[in-house]
């Protein structure tokens, strides 16, 4: 490559200080970062002037249009900068400049620093890296868990100008709104913060790539996700079809565990995929099953929720439940009985997740909590927790598994550990414990499964046991007003 690292350099400010015109020569002695950025000038004064001669001076606004769109990254108007920037480059012999190494080649450079996303370009095609900021006018990647400060920077002119096209080109935000979330094509989210939010010079930028990676269970316990010999009781569990929540911290591995999950099921079932955000193309990953995938959120959920739970759907997913709508929706199939509904929710205690869900829901249905929990504890089956290791930010652990049980004797709600994971020895412990209503689902759905799922589970109890068996007893559970522990567990 043609190419070299280069120091940040404001044009601006460099040709406010040229008194000569001679000097704008790209044939002088300029060093390489002002030759670069000089070019890029030229480039796009030349585009804007064969524009206007190209269209009479007007239709300014399908050029504008235009340029946001090649923001957002639609190909033609990609292509058709790039196409421009080339003519321009052949017809004034300039093919062999330099540019800055961040960039794959000097046609790309200049599009990125006139109409791309500057220096946040790289990270669009960095495979595993989940974000990138902006911050003042520092450019930050993560890169295997870290959050890394790059030589690139942004000006804040051409800050101000990516803010710009990104928020108008979504026309329901404003572009004096403090806070906006906007979507690129292919699918990152770009949320924006700014004016009375941020304090002066540190506008910030941050954009967000759903890293969807459709694992196996081998693959997960080859990255030492999950323990190896677990495998075929998790390959029982969606046989079975029970209702599983993924609960953890931002970036533990909740969608990609659900995602694991999912790309275990019968392909011939039919299933709801419900997003808040256009983050995972399921139809994509499983094109060969008949799965309606929904972009929906908030008080749009209300009338989608009815449809959902009248339909013949077999199981719901909710990609990620952020408020009552999403939760009360998955709620309602699961206590209609609906089987093999999976969701995530950001959750750092397993004790608090019947109450976190049940409030949520509450707090946009109104109702009686103690009603909602119980019906919530009814909903589900499974929490699987994860987690993110706090000295590699890189790795997941499936930190422990809780089996939710509700006793109609005592109407106590228990979380039942199975596994959990050990941070000193990266290992794993089991108890077996099966209960009640996993045993009936079992029974009916796939006995065979059921089979695998309790003998290996015994089997991993009695290799690798837990020092205790857990059980958790929440405090807002309607049991426990007297304190009762029940004997018998649906």
């Amino acid at each position: 490559m043609n190419g070299e690292i280069i120091e940040e350099f404001k044009l601006d400010e460099y040709l406010a200080g040229i008194k000569n015109k001679a000097a704008r020569s790209l044939s002088g002695a300029l060093d390489a970062h002002s030759r670069f950025y000089i070019l890029c000038d030229r480039v796009k004064t030349y585009l804007d002037e064969d524009w206007l001669k190209e269209h009479n001076k007007g239709n300014t606004d399908i050029l504008l249009e235009r340029q946001k769109k090649a923001i957002l990254g639609y190909a033609s108007e990609v292509n058709y900068f790039k196409d421009k920037i080339r003519e321009y480059l052949k017809e004034h012999g300039l093919e062999g400049e330099a540019f800055p190494a961040w960039y794959e080649d000097l046609v790309d450079a200049i599009f990125q620093q006139n109409w791309g996303l500057a220096g946040i370009a790289p990270w669009m095609k960095l495979p595993d890296s989940e974000s990138a900021k902006i911050i003042g006018e520092n450019i930050f990647f993560m890169i295997n868990g870290e959050t890394e400060l790059q030589p690139q920077k942004i000006p804040a002119k051409r800050y101000e100008q990516l803010r710009k096209a990104l928020i108008l080109s979504d026309r329901t935000k404003r572009l004096d709104d403090n806070y906006s979330e906007v979507y690129m094509l292919t699918g990152e989210r770009v949320t924006i913060y700014n004016g009375s939010l941020v304090v002066e010079g540190q506008q910030s930028m941050v954009f967000r790539k759903y890293i969807v990676e459709a694992l196996t269970f081998e693959e997960q316990a080859r990255r030492h996700t999950i323990p190896h010999e677990l495998i075929p009781a998790l390959e029982s569990l969606v046989k079975m079809g029970v209702r599983i929540a993924f609960i953890g911290p931002v970036r533990s591995g909740k969608s990609t565990m659900l995602l694991t999950f999912q790309m275990n099921e019968d392909r011939k079932l039919e299933g709801v995929f419900i997003q808040t955000d256009p983050e995972i193309r399921i139809n994509e990953l499983m094109p060969d099953a008949p799965i309606m995938s929904l972009v929906a959120d908030g008080e749009e959920l209300v009338n989608l929720s009815k449809k959902v739970v009248r339909s013949d759907a077999n199981y719901i997913v909710v990609a990620e439940g952020r408020d009552g709508y999403a939760f009360n929706m998955i709620v309602e199939s699961g206590n209609k009985g609906t089987l093999r509904n999976k969701t995530t929710l950001h959750l750092s205690d397993v004790e608090d997740f019947a109450y976190e869900i049940a409030n949520k829901i509450v707090g946009v249905y109104g109702g009686n909590l103690d009603y909602q929990i119980v019906k919530v504890a009814k909903s589900f089956d499974y929490i699987f927790e994860m987690v993110e290791l706090p000295d590699n930010r890189s790795q997941r652990r499936l930190k422990s598994i809780h089996e939710i049980r509700y006793d109609h004797n005592t109407h106590e709600i228990t979380y039942n550990r199975i596994c959990e994971y050990d941070f000193h020895t990266d290992s794993w412990q089991f108890y077996y414990d099966v209960g009640k209503r996993i045993e009936e689902i079992g029974d009916v759905e796939d006995p065979a499964a059921l089979t695998v799922f309790k003998s290996t589970l015994k089997a991993l109890s009695e290799k690798y046991p837990m020092k205790e068996k857990v059980v958790l007893h929440p405090v807002y559970s309607p049991g426990r007003a007297g304190n009762k522990v029940g004997d018998g567990n649906e």
